[in-house]
C-alpha cells in the first residue's frame, strides 16, 4: 500500500524546520509522498497577520522546489471553511484508496492531539509520526504511550530532530526590520521581502510605490538590498527599521526619466 505522510499547518511563514520534519519522516519511514497541507482557517487559531492563505501556500510551493516526494497541497484551500484534519484525511481516503496515512507532528502538537476535533476519530483514520525538535525535551515517550493506550493508535518517536525555528519569531523580525538570514529557503526570504505580507503597513505602501515606479530586475535588486541591510544592521549595532526604509528607498527615482529626476533633486544649475 502507498504510504502518504501529512504534515499540516498553517505555514506562516514555512521555514527550514518545516522542510527537516518533512524529509526525516519520509526517510525514516519510507514514505512514498509528503503532502504539506496548507491550512485555510485554522479552527485552534487565528492567522497571525491575516496572511492570505494563496500567499502561503505560494511560499510553501517555492520551500519545495526540487524536494523528491515531498509536494505542498491545497486541498484546505480549496475545500473552504474550518481546516479540520479529520475532513481532510477523510478526503485523502477517497483520493488514495488503500493508501496508509501517517500524521507528522512536533513534540509540541504530539500532546496537543485529544484537543484536536474528533481526535479519536482522526487517529482511527492515520498512525502518528512525532519529529522531536533540537533542543527540546517534551516528554515524548510518555506522551506517545497515553495516545496509544487511549486512542489504539501507533504512534512512533523518530530519531532524526529538526531545528528549533519559530514562525512567531520569524513574524516579529520581519516585523521589526531584522534579519531571517538562514531561518527559511533564500527563495522564500525573497519572494516575502517582494511581497512585503510581513512588512509593517507603512513600509507594505512605500514598497507599492517603489514597485510601480521601478523595473521588475530593479525591484528585485531592492529587496536583495533590504535583506542584506537586515543583516549589516545587526553586525553594526545600528536601528534596523531605518536600515530597511533607507534600503528600499536607495533607488526609488532609478527609472525615472531624467527630468523628473532633475525636479526632484532640486537640482536647477542647469
Amino acid at each position: 500500500a502507498m504510504r502518504i505522510g501529512i504534515l499540516g499547518g498553517t505555514f506562516n511563514p514555512i521555514h527550514t524546520a518545516h522542510v527537516q520534519m518533512a524529509r526525516i519522516a519520509r526517510d525514516e519511514a519510507a514514505l512514498d509522498l509528503v503532502l504539506l497541507i496548507v491550512s485555510a482557517d485554522p479552527p485552534h487559531k487565528r492567522v497571525e497577520g491575516e496572511v492570505p492563505a494563496r500567499e502561503r501556500y505560494r511560499l510553501t510551493q517555492l520551500a519545495l522546489v526540487g524536494e523528491e516526494r515531498i509536494v505542498p497541497s491545497d486541498l484546505e484551500i480549496l475545500r473552504g471553511g474550518k481546516s479540520y484534519m479529520l475532513l481532510t484525511l477523510q478526503e485523502l481516503k477517497e483520493r488514495y484508496p488503500g493508501a496508509e496515512l501517517s500524521l507528522i507532528v512536533g513534540s509540541d502538537m504530539l500532546s496537543d492531539l485529544p484537543n484536536w476535533y474528533h481526535p479519536e476519530e482522526v487517529l482511527a483514520l492515520a498512525d502518528v509520526l512525532c519529529v522531536p525538535r533540537i533542543g527540546r525535551n517534551e516528554n515524548d515517550g510518555e506522551t506517545a504511550q497515553m495516545l496509544t493506550q487511549r486512542y489504539h493508535t501507533s504512534v512512533r518517536i523518530l530519531s532524526g530532530k529538526a531545528d528549533m525555528i519559530s514562525s512567531t519569531d520569524i513574524r516579529h523580525r520581519l516585523l521589526e526590520g531584522q534579519s531571517v538570514d538562514g531561518l527559511m529557503p533564500e527563495t522564500v526570504e525573497q519572494a516575502i521581502y517582494e511581497g512585503g505580507e510581513y512588512f509593517p503597513a507603512d513600509v507594505r505602501r512605500m514598497q507599492e510605490q517603489c514597485r510601480a515606479t521601478l523595473t521588475p530586475k530593479r525591484y528585485t535588486h531592492v529587496c536583495g538590498t533590504m535583506r542584506a541591510a537586515a543583516m549589516l544592521s545587526a553586525l553594526w549595532k545600528q536601528d534596523a527599521k531605518k536600515a530597511r526604509i533607507a534600503a528600499l528607498l536607495h533607488d526609488c527615482a532609478k527609472c525615472l526619466d531624467p527630468l523628473r529626476q532633475e525636479v526632484l533633486s532640486g537640482d536647477e544649475m542647469g
